[in-house]
């Protein structure tokens, strides 16, 4: 049996696979090669088989290296450009969140002024309302106003009829417009006591 009929490479093969105990069963082949060399008489445990074994080992190796540098060389460009591109990528997201930052801020400032307009305009609609609610007031309180004056002036002219009869248009019709004011209360308790005083006036005599 000639060394040369040895299997070598699909030896080689089963050490590369990285399965559990490929070394271990690679050696116990050559071992076994051996010893079937040795009985047929046509070898012996020299060592020869090994020191090929380990020489083919060897060659593969270098082989495998030349191929990693060769497929190293052939994808570093492509790492460095990758790299380069990820750093500009990241010098970008810097940028970009920096803006985002500084536009959220400045969102937050729009919201706020918003928000303090918004106040003020509902305030001026508050303000405006009491506005016209006054206006309101006045204008239904200044007629009676005018006609309680009225009734006095009528007294001092000592015409107590059309005294009487403007108090008592003002009692019944107009009184009633202005019941929720406060000073109609006073005013409804004033009316009777005025009246009376009228009677009272009417009837003194003049000198």
């Amino acid at each position: 049996m000639s060394i040369l009929s040895l299997d070598y490479e699909s030896l080689l093969s089963e050490i590369e696979s990285g399965s559990s105990g490929s070394i271990a069963n690679v050696i116990r082949k050559l071992r076994e090669y051996e010893v079937t060399a040795y009985n047929a008489g046509v070898g012996g445990p020299t060592g020869e088989v090994v020191a090929k074994f380990i020489a083919e080992l060897d060659q593969l190796i270098i082989e495998r290296n030349i191929e990693i540098e060769r497929t190293c060389n052939h994808h570093y460009e492509g790492l460095a450009d990758s790299t380069r591109e990820l750093v500009s990528i990241q010098e970008e997201a810097g940028v970009l969140k920096a803006q985002m930052l500084e536009n959220y801020k400045a969102i937050q400032d729009q919201v706020n002024e918003l928000g303090e307009a918004s106040t003020e305009l509902s305030n001026c609609h508050v303000m405006l309302s009491n506005i016209d609610q006054c206006i309101e007031a006045l204008e239904l309180c200044l007629p009676i106003i005018d006609q309680y004056s009225r009734v006095e002036r009528s007294i001092e002219d000592g015409r107590y009829y059309h005294a009487l009869k403007i108090l008592e248009h003002l009692e019944k019709t107009q009184l009633e417009q202005i019941r929720q004011f406060t000073f109609s209360e006073a005013l409804s308790r004033r009316i009777p006591k005025l009246r009376q005083e009228i009677k009272v006036v009417s009837f003194i005599p003049n000198n």
